[in-house]
């Protein structure tokens, strides 16, 4: 997990997110280090690890999609 705490923050939130291509995706520099990661099953779990709060407080844009969904009606 340190590895992924340093990979993470050698990124802005907006490159980190933005990134969208397929070779550099985050999913994809997760797997360059873990070659065992699940993006869902995994996901799940860190979300769980991390909490929602935190992980919406760390990623406005993340934060802006949740307000979004739960606007629908």
């Amino acid at each position: 997990m340190i590895r992924l705490n340093v990979t993470a923050e050698g990124f802005s939130e907006e490159r980190f997110v933005s990134d969208i291509l397929p070779q550099t995706a985050p999913s994809k520099r997760i797997l360059d280090l873990c070659d065992s990661y699940d993006k869902i099953d995994d996901g799940i779990l860190i979300l769980k690890e991390i909490g929602l709060a935190k992980l919406r407080k760390e990623c406005s844009h993340f934060n802006q999609w949740l307000t979004t969904l739960e606007q629908l009606k």
